[in-house]
């Protein structure tokens, strides 16, 4: 038997919706945003949308939105907790003691995220000086000027001798020169 995900068989609106929906946002709202105002009002939308939200296809495909961002929204969210909890003990707490060593975890969870940031710097290929001096070199290749060499080909084919070469100028746009054409 083959198993078929839920988000398979929707179209990409419902998938839309059924995002909107896990990200928290209501069901008349996200049916607004993926549908359209249309011609009814609000809650023909709002009944339209609570029938959309309550098919099982698109029942099952907002739970897997769901788990797909729960341990993301949690793990940011107890960070910021925790931080904050750090913050509060370095600042807040009654005993000394305390206080330094939530200070001292402050200061090594920023060298640590400094150390991280300075660490994707130094892997990234592209810098500043490099794109400069790559802009540069194709300034100055466009600035120079080119000519560009044709050969008539006789009516008989490539491998006949050739009947006259001509030659034409560009601009620096590269575009045929208007004075070759008379």
């Amino acid at each position: 038997m083959l198993f078929v995900t839920p988000l398979l068989t929707l179209t990409p609106k419902q998938r839309k919706f059924a995002k909107l929906v896990a990200d928290g946002m209501t069901q008349a709202d996200a049916y607004t945003e993926v549908w359209g105002r249309g011609e009814g009002t609000a809650k023909t939308r709002g009944e339209v949308a609570c029938r959309m939200a309550n098919r099982p296809e698109v029942v099952e495909a907002i739970e897997q939105f769901q788990l797909k961002m729960e341990p993301v929204v949690d793990l940011r969210q107890l960070r910021a907790e925790m931080l904050a909890s750090i913050r509060w003990l370095a600042r807040e707490s009654p005993d000394q003691r305390v206080r330094l060593a939530a200070a001292i975890d402050l200061r090594n969870y920023a060298d640590e995220r400094q150390e991280r940031e300075r660490k994707l710097l130094a892997k990234s290929p592209v810098s500043a000086e490099s794109l400069l001096a790559e802009l540069a070199e194709l300034r100055s290749r466009k600035a120079a000027p080119q000519t560009l060499e044709l050969e008539a080909v006789p009516a008989g084919g490539p491998n006949s001798a050739p009947e006259s070469s001509a030659e034409v100028r560009e601009d620096a746009d590269g575009h045929p020169d208007p004075a070759d054409a008379i």
